[in-house]
């Protein structure tokens, strides 16, 4: 995690690993826009011809820099991460719950379908939040279509949750079909919330 913006307007992660296949270090930065959900700049790829994934997210922090640079930001904030369980259910820093997130999926229509091979489906993913003494869920995703880096996938489940202030960029992470086999496809969705994840709610 790199950070969001001071004033919550983008946020800045790094995706990295060792490839199954190379066994070459990779690193992938994504800078969001939070309001809008959606990529503020293409993704930053970096593919090293060696196992020093050190060295892949040093350029991936480098790369970071240069885009908040460009995009005025005066510094990346760091952001907390918000604890939560299987199920969704969320607390703060003292265990005392915040409320819960709620991912549901339903399949895309037959032209989607068609695409995909069993046990793989085009999912539809809606992600909310319900606080704690509100009866009004907070959206976060309502996709309309499969995304394109997403066309065709498995289980889906929450991955990690990150916040400052009300905005908020949750993780989810899909069985999808690689290159060599079953993988995992991470997708992120961002939200300004009605109320903040790492702040204390109002009183009732």
């Amino acid at each position: 995690m790199i950070g969001f913006s001071p004033d919550d307007k983008y946020v800045a992660y790094l995706e990295h690993g060792i490839g199954a296949g190379s066994g070459n270090a990779f690193a992938t930065l994504h800078i969001i826009d939070v309001a809008r959900s959606a990529p503020a700049q293409p993704p930053v790829e970096i593919r090293l011809d060696s196992d020093d994934e050190a060295a892949a997210v040093s350029q991936a922090r480098a790369a970071a820099e240069s885009a908040r640079k460009k995009l005025h930001v005066t510094a990346w904030t760091p952001a907390r991460e918000i604890a939560h369980d299987e199920h969704g259910a969320m607390t703060d820093r003292e265990g005392a719950p915040i409320g819960s997130l709620e991912l549901k999926s339903r399949s895309a229509g037959p032209r989607e379908r068609a695409r995909c091979e069993e046990p793989f489906a085009p999912l539809l993913l809606k992600l909310s939040v319900l606080f704690v003494d509100d009866d009004h869920p907070a959206k976060v995703a309502d996709e309309k279509k499969p995304p394109a880096d997403r066309p065709c996938a498995g289980d889906c489940a929450l991955d990690k949750v990150f916040a400052h202030g009300k905005a908020a960029l949750v993780l989810v992470k899909c069985r999808v079909l690689g290159f060599e086999g079953p993988a995992t496809k991470y997708s992120s969705y961002t939200a300004m919330l009605p109320y903040g994840l790492d702040e204390d709610l109002p009183a009732q």
